[in-house]
């Protein structure tokens, strides 16, 4: 696995005028105009001298809970695996590269909308907002012909303003397992960066700082009692508001290799399951 480090927004201060000029003589690509940016991984020279610069000159990163100061800048933690790496993984969460909607619905409150126009072509897997997994017609019938366990289908709806919506030929992937609450040691914290106490009307989230995408965590102890399964939700919900905090889909390495032998474009977020 290999670190990125994403550095965006450094802007002068009334403290330091000149923090871009410094920063660009480390590196010097970075230059954009009256701001700084890298992509860099945290482990460069260069990368490690531009946080060493930050630092004296007093620069934080944003949180992202309050405003902006002028002193903050946006900083994201990016983990990159291999192939190798994520052979290693048992369950994952799926990414699918291509955009079918923007819906967000907790499961089963009311069909899942797909966009009209993002669907004229067709695709084997989608994804509609960012943690619903869409497939079409005919990839539902090859999962459904692969034997796997606890899957099911959910159908869609092209989302209209007429009053009886149109099906759509997409289904939901979907499942009757769901999985026991993560590990103790992931915190989730709501829209204020505050402990999340079970009330979703003020957003919940994996608490990983700086993390693009937090991966979940599991006991192995919780996963010992579970049946076989290649498609599970969690337990918990995530977002930002009660009405579209929405569980994650977890698939087995079972599903992600079908999709890998059909070269469907899709990331991959590896679920870790903990010892402890």
């Amino acid at each position: 696995m290999k670190t990125i480090g994403k550095i965006l927004g450094i802007r002068p201060t009334t403290d330091s005028p000149d923090i871009v000029s410094r920063l660009a003589k480390i590196y010097e690509p970075g230059y954009v105009g009256d701001h700084f940016e890298c992509i860099l991984p945290i482990n460069d020279p260069a990368y490690m001298e531009v946080q060493a610069q930050l630092q004296r000159d007093g620069f934080e990163p944003w949180l992202g809970y309050q405003k902006r100061r002028e002193n903050e800048y946006w900083f994201e933690l990016i983990l990159e695996y291999t192939p190798s790496d994520l052979a290693e993984f048992e369950f994952f969460v799926p990414r699918p590269q291509k955009a079918l909607g923007s819906d967000l619905v907790p499961l089963g409150r009311r069909p899942l909308g797909i966009e009209y126009n993002r669907s004229k072509s067709q695709k084997d897997i989608g994804f509609v907002g960012f943690p619903h997994v869409v497939v079409s017609a005919s990839f539902k019938n090859h999962l459904e012909s692969r034997g796997l366990t606890r899957i099911l289908f959910r159908e869609t709806v092209y989302e209209t303003r007429q009053k009886v919506p149109n099906p759509a030929p997409y289904f939901q992937l979907a499942s009757d397992l769901v999985l026991p609450p993560m590990a103790k040691s992931v915190k989730l914290v709501n829209n204020d960066g505050q402990p999340f106490g079970g009330d979703y009307e003020n957003g919940c989230h994996i608490f990983q700082p700086f993390v693009r995408e937090r991966e979940p965590h599991y006991s192995k102890e919780s996963f010992n009692g579970l049946p076989d399964f290649d498609v599970a939700f969690t337990a918990e919900r995530f977002g930002n508001f009660e009405e579209t905090c929405c569980q994650l889909t977890i698939v087995s390495s079972r599903f992600r290799d079908i999709c890998m032998e059909r070269k469907l474009p899709m990331n991959w977020l590896p679920v870790h399951i903990d010892a402890e």
